[in-house]
């Protein structure tokens, strides 16, 4: 198999799979889930520990990738020194999602860019 064709075959599992089952409904207990209970439980990772990077690396520009909701982002002390805030996820429901709390929550106009 070339590396194109492997490329090409990647990009079609992505596709079709993982993403898509980040509905909105999904998206509404993704923090309590995720956050509080996998991360906490079955990763060990507390949550002060992912909003750690975001206080110690944040700057006024800042690329979030693979969005979720937000969450870290928006509990980062660096976030009301952000200017520019571009956020790079395949799926459409969790960029809104994270720019409209952005918009509400930090008056923060995020550019949107679906890969």
């Amino acid at each position: 198999m070339t590396d194109q064709g492997w490329l090409a075959n990647s990009r079609a599992a992505s596709d079709s799979r993982g993403w898509r089952c980040y509905t909105q409904l999904v998206l509404l207990g993704y923090d309590w889930w995720v956050h509080r209970i996998s991360n906490q439980y079955f990763w060990r990772c507390p949550f002060p520990r992912l909003v750690e990077p975001y206080d110690r690396l944040g700057g006024k520009r800042h690329l979030e990738i693979g969005v979720g909701t937000g969450l870290p982002l928006l509990r980062s002390v660096k976030l009301p020194a952000m200017r520019q805030v571009a956020l790079l996820d395949a799926n459409p429901r969790c960029l809104a999602t994270t720019a409209r709390r952005l918009r509400r929550q930090a008056g923060i106009e995020a550019a949107m860019h679906v890969h």
